[in-house]
């Protein structure tokens, strides 16, 4: 062996005579004035190199790398000065994220200028084939009697056929003579097109959009679309409206970060009919400053109450009648808020606008935090803000002042309950009343709270089912709440701080949870239920006899203690099964009962309506929660809100709202739902005015999806309007109809 390797040596130690052929398996080729990472690397089962020619043969899986670029065939040809490579026979040229497949390649590898025959392969979203591939730059090709789709498979459920083709990644391809073909059957021809070859945004015309409404009959939208950099774009179209003329819109949108970011639209509507002019404008901005503050500025602004009113595309922007315009700035330091804000609101629904004005507005908050080394707790809520309402009849304006602290005193009393006393004192000043003079309002407030005791009890269900245990917690709390009778009548009211009224009443509640520890092996099944905080809770421990303790002041940390944990460690029969704790049952019962009768929120009924409040999971995929009051005066339910969300599989969601009030014209039903299967989503919903007994809005749409393509139909209804939608996309290319 050691007279083999000598041998080896001494035999590559012989210089080369000019013109010799050196026959090798592989060689990393540079020019003399290469760079790293500019070598041509060539490797072959076969390989022969030229020195005087400088020209080097493969053959036999030849593989070549030079930057990112690989390229594999049969039989290949390098020139070294020129960097040319002429290769034949299976050919695969990767170069990047780009692959062409073909038959006969010319390809120069430095600037990579070249073409290939009968090929076929994969361009930055887009599958093609061409009679002859032109590589015109790094970037740039030209594609001679080709064809290109974005789908899957031999026969592609669509494809485009043109004469010639030039596209540039990440800009776009220029077809000449395109034909679109679903399967093997021309269904549109072009002369000329245009489509986007990136995935980020691009300038240009957006595809036409036609329309149809009641209001304005057949539209048709046409728009360009101008990106200049990343973080900035704009729209400008303009529309033909058959009944009513025509419009013009604009929108323009920025991100700088992810909280400094903005959008404002506007849109202009000239009636040919009638020269009636309408428009509205929009703008929502968040902005970080300097020194950690933060501010947004938001407004709408419409020329009459009604234009929205035929433009908004939901129930709730179609009933928006006014104009808004507000600004805020805020910064936090811990345990305190300092803002800065200012609100103008102009109601459109009067001839005679009434305006209202909060500016400049400043608050300084104090979140409730100990009080050094106490064991009090201080909460503080300061303001001073501009007020200003004009009806275009009087005009009211002050400056009001606002100072309310509030001190708390927890007390635990053991683990069974806790004391809460606290007192608040509220002082306002205004610069003017009604009556044109200054005045100062001063209300002191105290509160006396009792929170638990929280008893329970805990059932063992040894029966194999679904439930292994059931745990039921009862949480009492009562307060006192006693507020100073101070006349108010002088002081102008803008907001609920003007009239804050006087207590003396007595408010108390009961919650009753259930909670269930539930089988999650084969023996039963379950869902994932959410604790009273709105996340899975693990419990452990079993207590006997009814009532055998009192909660601790936490009720969660109480019931981690009292049943057993996931993974079964806790009690030594919970090593199997597997089980997960979730709330079954959550239901609240509040009231209040108001010492003096006058002072009562209604005046002579000392108790007032019977709140409750009910959730529950009983399964996996199914919510229902129900709110309402009850009069104890004989009037009845006042209003009641019940919501059932079902999500029986993945692909299916339903949902149901009710919402009924008392003496009002505001009862609806609100159902809807949506359900998918295969490549089809089906979407409804429908709103309903009980008091009214006449639907609000209906909505309907399906969408079909398939590999590389989709179409969406639906259909809106409101009660004085309708819309049709139809959109069909392109995968790659985009919407190429939308009405």
């Amino acid at each position: 062996m050691p007279a083999l390797l000598l041998l080896s040596a001494l035999l590559l130690a012989v210089p080369v005579r000019s013109g010799a052929a050196e026959s090798t398996a592989s060689a990393v080729l540079a020019a003399p004035t290469a760079i790293a990472g500019e070598e041509v690397i060539v490797s072959a089962e076969r390989l022969e190199r030229n020195s005087r020619e400088g020209r080097v043969t493969g053959e036999g899986a030849v593989t070549i790398r030079h930057r990112e670029m690989r390229l594999v065939a049969d039989r290949v040809v390098y020139t070294e000065s020129t960097k040319e490579v002429v290769a034949d026979g299976n050919i695969v040229l990767d170069s990047g994220p780009d692959r062409m497949q073909g038959s006969h390649l010319e390809l120069n590898l430095e600037t990579r200028v070249g073409f290939m025959e009968h090929a076929q392969g994969f361009i930055q979203t887009y599958y093609f084939t061409g009679e002859r591939v032109e590589k015109r730059g790094a970037d740039h090709y030209f594609l001679r009697g080709a064809s290109y789709t974005t789908c899957e498979g031999v026969l592609p459920d669509w494809s485009f056929h043109a004469t010639s083709t030039d596209i540039t990644i990440n800009e776009y391809l220029y077809a000449w003579n395109p034909t679109l073909r679903v399967k093997h059957v021309p269904v549109f021809y072009f002369p000329y097109a245009v489509f986007p070859v990136k995935r980020e945004r691009s300038t240009g015309l957006l595809i036409p959009r036609i329309g149809f409404a009641k209001t304005d009959g057949l539209t048709l939208h046409e728009a360009f679309y101008w990106a200049p950099r990343d973080s900035f774009d704009t729209t400008l179209g303009i529309d033909y409206l058959e009944k009513t003329g025509w419009g013009a819109n604009a929108e323009v949108r920025y991100l700088l970060a992810p909280r400094t970011q903005g959008v404002t639209s506007g849109y202009f509507q000239r009636n040919t009919h009638t020269a009636a002019e309408r428009w509205s404008v929009t703008t929502r901005n968040s902005q970080e400053l300097p020194f950690g503050f933060h501010a947004e500025v938001d407004a709408f602004y419409q020329s009459d109450r009604t234009f929205i009113a035929t433009q908004g595309t939901s129930i709730e922007t179609r009933a928006d009648e006014r104009t808004t315009s507000s600004f805020f700035i805020n910064r936090n330091w811990s345990a305190w808020n300092v803002a800065l804000a200012g609100r103008e609101e102009v109601s459109l629904i009067t001839e005679k606008r009434t305006t209202l004005t909060r500016f400049p507005e400043l608050t300084i908050d104090r979140t409730s935090t100990r009080l050094f080394d106490t064991g009090l707790f201080l909460k503080i809520a300061a303001s001073g803000v501009a007020l200003k309402r004009d009806d275009g009849k009087t005009a009211i304006s002050t400056d009001r002042l606002n100072l309310s602290p509030e001190m708390t005193w927890p007390l635990s009393i053991g683990t069974a309950a806790r004391f809460i006393p606290s007192a608040s004192y509220a002082w306002t000043y205004y610069t003017e009343n009604t009556k044109g003079v200054p005045e100062t309002r001063a209300l002191p407030a105290f509160k006396l709270a009792l929170e638990g005791p929280r008893p329970y009890r805990i059932w063992d269900l040894s029966s194999g089912g679904r439930f292994t245990k059931i745990k039921h917690l009862i949480e009492p709390s009562v307060s006192y709440v006693y507020t100073t009778d101070v006349n108010q009548d002088s002081l102008p009211q803008f907001d609920a701080l003007d009239r804050i009224r006087p207590a003396n009443r007595m408010e108390y509640s009961l919650i009753n949870t259930l909670f269930a520890k539930v089988r999650t092996d084969a023996g039963g099944s379950s869902g994932v239920l959410l604790s009273p905080l709105g996340a899975p809770a693990a419990v452990a421990g079993a207590a006997p006899g009814p009532f055998p303790a009192l909660e601790a002041a936490d009720p969660v940390a109480s019931l981690l203690a009292d049943l057993s944990a996931v993974d079964g460690t806790g009690d030594p029969d919970d090593a199997a099964p597997l089980t997960r704790t979730q709330e079954l049952l959550w239901v609240k019962l509040s009231q209040s009962y108001t010492f003096d009768k006058q002072t009562a929120p209604i005046p002579g009924e000392s108790f007032s309506a019977v709140e409750w409040e009910a959730r529950t999971q009983p399964m996996a995929g199914v919510e229902l929660t129900w709110r309402g009051n009850f009069d104890v005066y004989g009037k009845g339910v006042g209003y009641q809100n019940l919501s059932v969300q079902l999500k029986p599989a993945l692909n299916t969601s339903v949902h149901f709202d009710w919402r009924a009030t008392r003496d009002s014209d505001q009862d609806f039903l609100d159902l809807g739902g949506t359900f998918s299967l295969w490549h089809i989503d089906l979407s409804a919903r429908s709103r309903y005015n009980l008091a009214e007994k006449a639907f609000v809005e209906n909505r309907i749409g399906i969408k079909y999806v398939s590999q590389c393509w989709d179409v969406t139909l639906g259909y809106v209804k409101w009660a004085t309007d309708y819309q049709y939608i139809l959109t069909f996309a392109l995968k790659g290319i985009g919407t190429i109809v939308k009405i």
